[in-house]
Parts: structure tokens; sequence; C-alpha cells
């Protein structure tokens, strides 16, 4: 149905791997890239976090809407609730797309599990 997107897409990932291997921080081939040290050591700015800190770290980096259903789900660990039950408690409209948007963010960070139709916090970011 849109034959462009594909092309748009893979346009814009090449345009974000070319700055990133100009800058020295990746290498490779169109098969295989991997992190140069220098990248290795910009990555590690912002992912050297301390399993203890994953909450407060999540937390003071999500957007608003991602940060408050990320927050309650914390907060009542390690009960789980439905897509309404959440959007209910955190004063959003369950059919709307920003917080179906959200909620997909947060899933898709893995700081959020879903099993069946319920939603909570993700095991990994709370036994850490």
């Amino acid at each position: 149905l849109f034959p462009n997107v594909e092309n748009a897409v893979m346009g814009a990932y090449q345009n974000y791997l070319g700055s990133l291997k100009s800058q020295g921080f990746v290498e490779g081939t169109k098969d295989l890239y991997r992190l140069t040290p220098e990248g290795q050591s910009v990555a590690m700015q912002f992912y050297n976090v301390l399993p203890e800190d994953l909450v407060g770290y999540w937390k003071g980096h999500l957007p608003k809407a991602e940060r408050t259903i990320f927050g309650f789900l914390v907060e009542q660990y390690p009960q789980s609730f439905t897509k309404e039950e959440i959007a209910t408690s955190t004063g959003y409209d369950a059919g709307g797309g920003g917080f179906s948007n959200a909620l997909s963010r947060v899933k898709v960070l893995e700081i959020v599990t879903k099993i069946g139709q319920h939603y909570s916090a993700s095991e990994k970011v709370m036994q850490a």
C-alpha cells in the first residue's frame, strides 16, 4: 500500500548509520556493524546505570505519559493491571493514541511487561 515507506525508513537508517560511521562511533560492512572503542565510551555515558538506579534512571529519562504509566506500575508492583485500569488510575483515556503509544513504548523498552491483557512493572527493573 505504501511502497515508499520502506525506502524512507531505510534511507533514515542509512543516514544515521553514516553519521555514526563518520564520527568514528561504529565500523563494519553492510551486513555487520559494531561499536568502536570511542563509540562504546560514548554509549556508556547513557547506559552506565547501576542496577539499583534503574527505576530512578527511567523516571528521569521518560517523557511525561511514559513516566506516569511506569511510575504507577512501579508503585503497585507486583500487581498487574489492564490497559483500562492503568488509564483510569493515571488520568488518561485508554482509547487515546497518546496513551496507547506511551504504553507501547514502555513495553518495547522492557521496563513494563504484558502477560495476557495485564501489564506490570518489569521484574528485570524491579529485581535489580
